[in-house]
């Protein structure tokens, strides 16, 4: 037994170690896109200068993407640990031994490419997006044990988890708002079940309080509630609000949901083979006749999401309601199969918080303006840290079956890695070439230079620039003279 655990430590040791290895590659090839080249430049700074005033209360991660586009060597380190540490935190947190780790590694690599490209792809949106819910989970691993055994008091967690909760909240906004209920939540877990006050996560919540605070106090956010703000808006009459309300539920049903068909084939799976696991042990005929309507009302989601998914001009009125209404259903099921579950009550309570956690990230999106696809990188985090959950209550048999096919995933996940280096070494040498051909050019004297868009732009957020504000971005951090005119063609292959 012993040995088989060593084993086990060593094989988890190298695949985290190949994982590291194959997304810091990725990372150091990463283009510069957009917000980068503002970030990255004089304009970054000058944001600096005035503490981000009348731009964003997102305080650190707008010191984390400061730093990061100005050094290629920091960049790729602390997106490597980061995603890296993501796919470990997941596979802790779950206590998912056996596969886990390798199945949630699947499940990032099957991300919605819209989503991928405006966060892990960008470096912009990975330093608000990625991080803030990196934040939260370690916060959810450092607490993790409350589950089982009441926690001690410490000294030093009381201080980091003070740290922790007051930067986890000045990253991106609707995280900030999650962090605050997750404080909350777990300092109320604490003192329902043994009846104690924990102070380091009392200072956690303190934490994100102050930091929700602080965040919020930026002049920007009173210029947007004004309706002041030339890019951000909120509802301001309850007729504004609904139509915000009605457009932003479409968009997070979508993209938030229906488009993640992988992992809701994935959940589903789960949902079926827990429910013929424990179909002997539900406590009534009843339940166990609810919980069946569940299993069928999630699989009907899943071939919804696939149609959603192939027909990309289904887009009606009609569909849209009937997607919203589905989705209401799909997550009610999930939370009343949950519910009916017959296993012990702390096991269900962590299912039910990681799916209301969903809801709860999904919910300030509703009434803020614009919002977009990078906004749902943080809930498909949650959605597979609740995969993985799902995947730790299934009996040994169950998992046994899953462990025979390790060889397949880890064939994938090799594949895909490998995949998206070449795509990515192929975009980034583009991307050199075009800015050498740019400077070259200049140096000869040429008013006008003509160069191509980048190859398999749709595996980045934005390969040229999209107005006169962003082409004179563009210049500045590249050192192209204003005066001269560059004009973008389509990529020839």
């Amino acid at each position: 037994m012993n040995n088989q655990k060593k084993n086990n430590k060593t094989t988890s040791i190298i695949f985290f170690a190949c994982y590291f290895i194959v997304t810091l590659v990725f990372a150091f090839l990463i283009p510069e896109q957009l917000d980068d080249w503002a970030w990255g430049g004089q304009i970054g700074l000058d944001r600096l200068s005035n503490w981000f005033d009348n731009y964003s209360g997102r305080y650190v991660g707008n010191l984390i993407v400061l730093a990061l586009t100005r050094s290629l060597v920091l960049r790729s380190f602390v997106m490597a640990l980061t995603l890296t540490g993501i796919i470990y935190m997941i596979y802790k947190f779950t206590q998912s031994q056996n596969s886990g780790h390798i199945i949630a590694a699947l499940l990032a690599l099957f991300i919605p490419l819209h989503v991928f490209r405006q966060t892990v792809a960008w470096v912009s949106g990975f330093s608000n997006y990625v991080t803030s819910i990196a934040l939260i989970l370690v916060y959810l691993c450092a607490t993790n044990s409350m589950y089982e055994e009441k926690p001690k008091q410490s000294f030093i967690k009381s201080i980091l988890f003070a740290i922790l909760g007051f930067a986890s909240s000045m990253i991106v906004e609707h995280v900030t708002l999650y962090s605050i209920i997750l404080g909350l939540y777990i300092l109320l877990f604490n003192l329902i079940k043994y009846k104690k006050l924990i102070i380091q996560n009392l200072l956690y919540f303190i934490g994100t309080i102050l930091g929700t605070y602080l965040m919020f106090s930026n002049s920007v956010y009173s210029q947007i509630t004004s309706g002041n703000d030339s890019y951000r808006s909120v509802g301001n009459s309850i007729k504004d609000t609904i139509k915000l309300a009605i457009e932003n539920v479409d968009m997070i049903v979508e993209f938030g949901v229906e488009k993640n068909l992988v992992i809701n084939t994935v959940i589903a799976v789960l949902v079926l083979t827990l429910f013929c696991t424990y179909k002997k042990q539900y406590w009534n005929t009843t339940t166990k006749t609810v919980s069946k309507l569940c299993v069928f009302t999630i699989w009907g989601y899943v071939a919804f999401s696939g149609l959603v998914c192939i027909g990309e001009n289904i887009a009606t009125k009609g569909m849209m309601c009937l997607g919203f209404l589905f989705t209401i259903i799909y997550a009610l099921s999930l939370l009343v199969f949950f519910a009916l579950l017959p296993i012990e009550l702390i096991k269900r309570v962590r299912l039910e918080f990681l799916l209301c956690s969903i809801v709860i990230l999904f919910a300030p999106l509703i009434v803020v303006n614009p919002i977009s696809e990078r906004c749902f990188y943080p809930t498909y985090i949650v959605f597979i840290l609740l995969t993985l959950e799902m995947y730790s209550n299934l009996n040994d048999k169950a998992k046994a079956l899953v462990d025979k096919s390790n060889k397949i995933g880890l064939t994938v996940l090799a594949i895909g890695g490998i995949y998206l280096v070449m795509i990515f070494a192929t975009i980034t040498n583009a991307s050199n070439s075009r800015i050498e051909k740019i400077q070259q050019d200049v140096a000869k004297g040429e008013s006008t230079i003509t160069v191509q868009k980048l190859p398999y732009n749709n595996y980045i957020h934005y390969d040229t620039p999209r107005s006169s504000l962003w082409v004179e971005r563009y210049k500045n951090y590249y050192g192209i003279p204003q005066e001269t005119n560059v004009d973008f063609v389509e990529y020839k292959y």
